[in-house]
């Protein structure tokens, strides 16, 4: 199978589904958001899983096409940077959430975004459009 249509699928399926159970759970989701601040260790290892992740996706995805394709490099060097961050600079990232959780509409808009972004994938990778 293609990667670029196996990681559509991937990241598709789960940036729709993390949307939808956000929207329909926000409070259950600030929570989760809350607890994740507050452990070091969570951070760490969210840190690790996300930059490991990336490099699984830029190792076998590193394609720079303008087309849609680069919607999934980009997906990949994203969480490469972001493990590196969680790992480097885990008291910054505490901060950054704090700040993000508290901008309602900010994350409103974020979580419509990731629905977009999640059936966009989904279609491309099971080839609806």
């Amino acid at each position: 199978m293609d990667f670029t249509l196996f990681f559509a699928k991937i990241l598709g399926s789960l940036y729709a589904i993390i949307g939808i159970g956000i929207l329909f759970n926000m409070k259950t989701y600030l929570k989760v958001m809350e607890d994740f601040i507050e452990n070091a260790a969570i951070v760490y290892l969210c840190g690790v899983a996300v930059f490991v992740v990336g490099m699984i996706i830029v190792l076998n995805h590193n394609v720079w096409v303008l087309n849609w394709p680069i919607v999934i490099t980009i997906m990949g060097w994203m969480a490469i940077f972001k493990g590196v961050f969680l790992i480097v600079f885990p008291d910054a990232m505490v901060r950054l959430t704090k700040k993000f959780v508290s901008m309602t509409r900010v994350l409103f808009a974020d979580i419509i975004f990731i629905i977009m972004l999640g059936c966009f994938l989904m279609a491309k990778g099971f080839q609806l459009i």
